[in-house]
């Protein structure tokens, strides 16, 4: 153990908020208590402003619902895990691990402890080991989506088209979204090519047209949503 990584109470709350302000890809804050001190709800409403992925994980019904309420209003992710007793605060490439919570007569009452962690292949590792496989594998009850799900969905949207770019490519049964005849499946070219000439004249990929892609059903599509509800749930 480095000794110079071991923070008293007056280090924490620094190192927290520096812990928000350097964040890039995401910054967990994981405390069963929540109430922010006003040098902390300043960083996080110019986190908010910056549009900043922040992850908070509560105790299951510790958090007031006027908290609960602004962090919805920031864009934050909430998740609320019963029997929370971990504190633990992280972005990419920083850790505390902390006996304090987020609380402000935690900061200005309690005598608290904790340890920084600066290696990302170990932060990498807590982050797989106590969020990903534990609390969001195992023990999340309740989940507020913002910014952070909402990315991490977009993701694997764009992941799962890609990698089935080759299965579309080897099926048969498509349909224009025009006309409706049968043409290859392939979201990524949902036209004939009468179709798609007439398309192209204004490229306008908002254009509503007739047909799903995969099932041909008369169903409002796009070029930029070729499927239907039906046939997109389907698929992702």
């Amino acid at each position: 153990m480095e000794l110079y990584n071991v923070l008293t109470i007056h280090q924490i709350t620094g190192e927290i908020i520096n812990l928000i302000e350097d964040a890039k890809e995401y910054c967990f804050l994981i405390t069963p208590y929540y109430k922010p001190w006003p040098i902390l709800q300043r960083a996080l409403d110019k986190a908010a402003k910056l549009e900043k992925k922040i992850i908070f994980v509560f105790r299951t019904n510790d958090v007031s619902i006027d908290q609960i309420d602004r962090l919805k209003e920031s864009g934050f992710d909430i998740h609320f895990v019963d029997r929370l007793h971990t504190k633990l605060y992280l972005n990419e490439k920083s850790a505390i691990i902390s006996s304090m919570n987020l609380y402000d007569s935690s900061k200005e009452f309690n005598y608290e402890i904790g340890y920084k962690i600066n290696r990302k292949d170990e932060v990498n590792k807590i982050k797989e080991i106590v969020i990903d496989k534990d609390i969001f594998g195992i023990n999340s009850e309740i989940s507020i989506p913002g910014r952070y799900a909402k990315s991490r969905k977009n993701e694997k949207v764009k992941n799962d088209v890609k990698s089935s770019k080759n299965v579309y490519k080897k099926s048969i049964a498509g349909y224009c979204i025009r006309c409706g005849i049968e043409i290859d499946l392939n979201p990524n070219a949902p036209y004939c090519k009468e179709c798609y000439q007439s398309y192209s004249y204004w490229s306008n990929p908002d254009f509503v047209e007739k047909y799903c892609h995969i099932c041909g059903q008369t169903k409002e599509t796009s070029m930029n949503k070729p499927l239907c509800k039906n046939c997109y749930s389907n698929q992702f």
